[in-house]
């Protein structure tokens, strides 16, 4: 949406500049827009990664990045190109991922639903009774 994509953080890999649980915002940038020390999010064998920029490289003009998570010694082993990122971290909300994590489960989607449809049946209800009482007061003042 609009270049935005929102991720969860699953592990604490990036701590501490992220935890589990955190809520990300992760926002496209241009070519040669990344810099040592950004967080970016990028898909890799079809898996997303979040992984801290540790070094650039300009390879016969192609600009590679290496990665690594804080908790590692080693930086990851495949180099990443422009092409498989998605953006750089813009804005990190802290626990906002656990409440995203519980309402993507099954059972909140039927609790949801429920609660939905509980409210709809009380509405009809409710409207269904005044229509019942205008009449009756109608009736009465007639």
């Amino acid at each position: 949406m609009f270049g935005t994509s929102f991720f969860t953080i699953n592990t604490n890999a990036m701590k501490p500049d992220l935890r589990k649980n955190d809520f990300l915002i992760v926002k496209e940038v241009e070519e040669g827009k990344l810099y040592i020390d950004d967080i970016i999010a990028y898909e890799i064998n079809g898996n997303i990664r979040i992984n801290k920029i540790i070094n650039i490289k300009n390879d016969n003009g192609k600009i590679l990045y290496t990665t690594k998570t804080n908790q590692n010694y080693y930086p990851d082993i495949e180099l990443i190109t422009q092409g498989q990122i998605i953006g750089k971290i813009v804005c990190n909300i802290p626990f906002v991922g656990f409440i995203s994590n519980i309402l993507e489960t099954k059972i909140a989607a039927i609790i949801i639903i429920l609660i939905l449809l509980l409210r709809f049946l009380y509405n009809k209800y409710a409207y269904q009774k005044s229509i019942h009482r205008r009449r009756k007061k109608a009736k009465y003042i007639n």
